[in-house]
């Protein structure tokens, strides 16, 4: 009565609270106070109150299970924590257990024997008994004729209840035992004969609360017993179903609560050290037989933030990090035996980076990694300068650009696809500035493109085309195209187009021919243009030009050797046919705009004119003739339509010299000599027929007639002939740029 009221006391000032019903079929009390099992309402009063009075157990002794808790209790981490945790538990079980039992015995004086309530743990499921009962009876009969305080009957009760205990099904966990249900609660690993108890006993020689020994019998036969001094372990032994040591722990304790676990096998080697720290956080290191070992870091709660590998020889071989939170792996540092090791990071995003250090502590190499494990960069770097030596940049798709970076500063730079297969390749100035970019057909492994980069920033690329023909472009530095030009699938040159690289104006065309030949067009800014034939070894065998309506206004010809032989020049409705001989003689012919020849002339070595004929186009009559004596005189025929005709002579000085007529038979009909005086004035003297004079005049130096004698013919001079100035026929090429453009000659 005195318990309960002391919980309604507890429930007035808000310090517990009321009684409640679970969920399920257990009864137990938690922090927020007793908890009935949902079937109450069909248990006896008996039972109702056997139960009440074990939970009201636990209620009154927190304070004692505190402090039973806070001097017993070891680092879950710490290799008999499982079983140390156990009975921890355990023991609160039986402080509510001796409660009950006492509770029950006063109830039974009272009553005269007529009212038992149950003893909580003192039935199987199937109704039958634990034990418990009886066994209780006994100790307490036992220590009432020794003569045992209250408190040691009280210790030695909870000792006897804690052993029955052990093997019942908790009231959380039915289908575990209170043994394993308490020894997991605080995180404990189970060690691997756990599961297999057959029984568990505790030893307090003084019945004091203090226990001496804790010792678990399993299945297996195997045997383990924890020893503690002064209420805290000391050692632990397990021993096989024969009696022989296994493995050992001894402990050895700090004043400011840290202490140290060795573990022995039993032949007596060390095979692990587990330090725990006043602050909680322990180191477990396990010692392999083959002289390797290893080391696990836990924080103050228990969770694992380190695991360490050491070798034979001592040498960290691997650190791997975790979050004290999640357990998720943070780091992981992996040492090779020449000293070189390799650094994890891994992210909370699930990315990760990795960095490579030699045997000298110095990075040289350095990569991340995404969320699905592949590679997202790799980064290499000298190991003496720390100089980055090379980039590999993976793609999503499984594509990846490498680069090298070269020690004077230049680099290079690899693209594959997704199948491994390089796709680009370009190269990079000390600057930074691209050089040079490869591209290829990721299947066949083909050049398609080439570009190369100047040091002006102009640039020239190459497409490199299936069937093996390629077309190349430059540009200025402005990004402006200068030229471009194709080539067959032979690599030689099929056409070369020149532009103004301000205006993108076309300068000049070149057209090649398979053999080599070809025809060269300059486009000149007034918008006319010349055009040169040339034969494979370079020599021009034409040369024309283009008025900038685009037709043609010169065509000329040349042999092998570089010597014109032709020109064709085209003005108006006029063409002039030159034919140059290989005695540098020649000959040109004028047609009219219906292709009808109006003039032929023919000149010598020297270039002078020795004969000029011209031509009524429509009927191809003559109607003049020139001829050109080597003295520099000439003679003109004049040839009428009536057949009649003039003859007309020039002295060396072009000075008309003598005038004859004759009539559509040819006969001279009359002639006319003229002579000059040293003012240049002149004399006429007509001739008839038959060489009889039939009158003279007297000019000035201006054409004015001095003086006359007859006058049957007009003794004036005469101009009505047709003959055009003395022609040079050679034409003059130079200057056209062709041979330094091009690399033919004329």
């Amino acid at each position: 009565m005195k318990q309960l009221l002391q919980y309604q006391n507890d429930f007035s000032e808000r310090a517990i609270g009321a009684f409640t019903t679970s969920g399920g079929e257990g009864t137990e009390f938690i922090a927020s106070g007793v908890q009935f099992a949902s079937n109450y309402t069909t248990w006896t009063p008996e039972m109702l109150v056997g139960e009440l009075a074990h939970e009201i157990g636990h209620y009154i002794n927190q304070a004692a299970d505190t402090a039973f808790t806070n001097k017993y209790e070891v680092s879950s981490n710490d290799p008999n924590a499982y079983s140390i945790d156990a009975m921890l538990g355990l023991h609160r079980e039986g402080e509510a257990v001796d409660n009950n039992y006492v509770v029950q015995q006063e109830i039974s004086a009272a009553t005269g024997g007529k009212v038992n309530i149950y003893l909580a743990g003192a039935l199987n499921v199937d109704g039958t008994s634990t034990g418990l009962q009886e066994l209780l009876n006994a100790q307490h009969s036992f220590d009432q004729t020794e003569g045992y305080s209250t408190t040691q009957d009280m210790n030695l009760m909870i000792e006897q209840a804690m052993g029955v205990y052990a093997k019942l099904p908790g009231s959380e966990k039915p289908n575990q035992t209170y043994f394993d249900y308490y020894g997991t609660l605080s995180g404990a690993k189970a060690p691997a004969q756990a599961p297999g108890l057959a029984s568990v006993t505790f030893t307090d020689p003084a019945a004091t609360g203090n226990f001496t020994t804790e010792k678990e019998v399993f299945t297996s036969g195997q045997v383990e017993t924890q020893s503690f001094s002064n209420g805290v372990i000391s050692s632990s032994t397990l021993d096989d179903q024969f009696g022989n040591v296994n493995s050992q722990t001894n402990y050895s304790h700090n004043a400011d609560g840290s202490y140290t676990a060795n573990i022995y096998d039993g032949q007596g080697h060390l095979t692990g050290q587990d330090q725990f720290h006043a602050d909680g956080s322990a180191i477990d290191y396990q010692i392999n037989s083959n002289g390797t070992q290893t080391a696990t870091v836990f924080n103050a709660t228990g969770h694992e933030t380190e695991y360490a590998t050491f070798g034979t020889n001592g040498t960290k071989t691997q650190d791997v990090f975790f979050d004290a939170t999640t357990g998720r792996e943070t780091q992981e540092n992996d040492f090779n035996a020449d000293g070189s090791q390799v650094d994890h990071i891994f992210n909370a995003n699930g990315t990760q980076n990795t960095a490579v250090f030699n045997a000298a502590g110095h990075e040289t190499e350095y990569a991340t990694f995404g969320t699905n494990g592949a590679k997202t960069q790799d980064l290499f770097y000298d190991a003496t300068s720390g100089h980055l030596t090379q980039e590999n940049d993976f793609n999503a798709d499984g594509s990846q650009v490498d680069h090298i970076f070269n020690a004077n500063g230049t680099q290079t730079a690899y693209a594959f696809n997704a199948a491994g297969h390089e796709t680009e390749q370009a190269t990079f100035g000390v600057n930074g500035a691209k050089t040079q970019d490869l591209f290829y057909d990721a299947t066949s492994g083909r050049l398609t493109q080439e570009n190369d980069f100047n040091a002006d920033g102009s640039q020239v690329d190459h497409i490199f085309n299936a069937n093996g023909t390629q077309t190349a472009y430059a540009f200025n530095a402005a990004g402006h195209e200068t030229e471009q030009a194709t080539f067959g699938a032979n690599g030689k040159i099929t056409q070369d187009l020149v532009f103004d690289g301000s205006t993108g104006r076309e300068l000049q065309e070149t057209d090649y021919n398979a053999n080599g030949s070809g025809v060269a067009h300059i486009f000149n800014p007034d918008g006319t243009q010349t055009a040169a034939v040339f034969d494979p070894s370079g020599h021009v065998s034409e040369y024309a030009t283009y008025g900038t309506n685009g037709k043609m206004t010169t065509d000329a010809f040349f042999d092998a050797n570089g010597r014109e032989t032709q020109l064709n020049e085209y003005s108006g409705n006029q063409t002039t046919v030159h034919i140059i001989n290989a005695d540098r003689t020649q000959t040109a012919t004028v047609y009219n705009s219906a292709n009808q020849e109006t003039e032929f002339a023919q000149f010598d070595a020297s270039g002078h004119k020795t004969d000029d004929y011209f031509y009524n186009g429509p009927t191809g009559q003559e109607t003049e003739h020139d001829h050109y004596a080597s003295d520099g005189s000439m003679a003109a025929s004049i040839f009428h339509s009536d057949n009649s005709q003039d003859l007309i002579i020039y002295n060396a000085s072009g000075q008309e010299t003598q005038y004859d007529a004759y009539n559509s038979q040819g006969q001279l009909t009359g002639f006319t000599n003229f002579t000059y005086t040293v003012g240049g004035g002149y004399n006429a003297i007509a001739y008839g027929p038959t060489g009889y004079e039939s009158g003279w005049a007297d000019y000035a130096s201006n054409g004015t007639q001095i003086s006359t004698s007859g006058g049957t013919y007009n003794f004036t001079l005469d101009d009505g002939y047709e003959c055009g100035a003395d022609w040079g026929f050679t034409t003059d090429l130079g200057g056209t740029g062709y041979s330094s453009d091009y690399g033919f000659y004329i």
